[in-house]
């Protein structure tokens, strides 16, 4: 997460905004464990969640929605009291022990994924890509 971090910085991202996206994706693994246990706990209690019509699944998946919802919210509110009690400063000059250096290939793939965009852009604004023209 840290080269993630340090990458978005590089790329001119302010490193609040930086840290707040890896946070982010540092718990991700975590809400998957959450959401596992509060789904296998929600089993052993008879939800069901692949029967029924539509509006019943998505009244059952409320049950497992919101205890990952409250359980998710209260592991990022512990998240700014142990950013301070380590002396966190988000504006405080960084270093950084890993170096991140653009290579040719990477130069080319920004090249390439940026005409890419361009092109499909381009060719969005002329009409193609619309598999609807009625609807949309």
């Amino acid at each position: 997460m840290e080269e993630l971090e340090l990458a978005m910085t590089r790329l001119g991202l302010p490193y609040p905004l930086a840290f707040g996206f890896s946070a982010v994706f540092r718990f991700i693994p975590t809400m998957v464990g959450d959401g596992l246990t509060i789904l296998a706990a929600q089993q052993a209690r008879g939800v069901n969640l692949a029967g029924g019509n539509i509006f019943s699944r998505l009244r059952n998946s409320a049950a497992i929605i919101v205890p990952l919802f409250i359980t998710t919210m209260r592991r990022f509110g512990d998240l700014p009291i142990a950013i301070e009690s380590r002396g966190f400063v988000p504006m405080a000059k960084r270093s950084y022990y890993l170096t991140i250096k653009m290579k040719t290939i990477d130069y080319i793939v920004v090249f390439v994924l940026a005409f890419l965009a361009a092109l499909s852009i381009y060719l969005r604004l002329n009409g193609y890509g619309v598999v609807f023209p009625d609807v949309i």
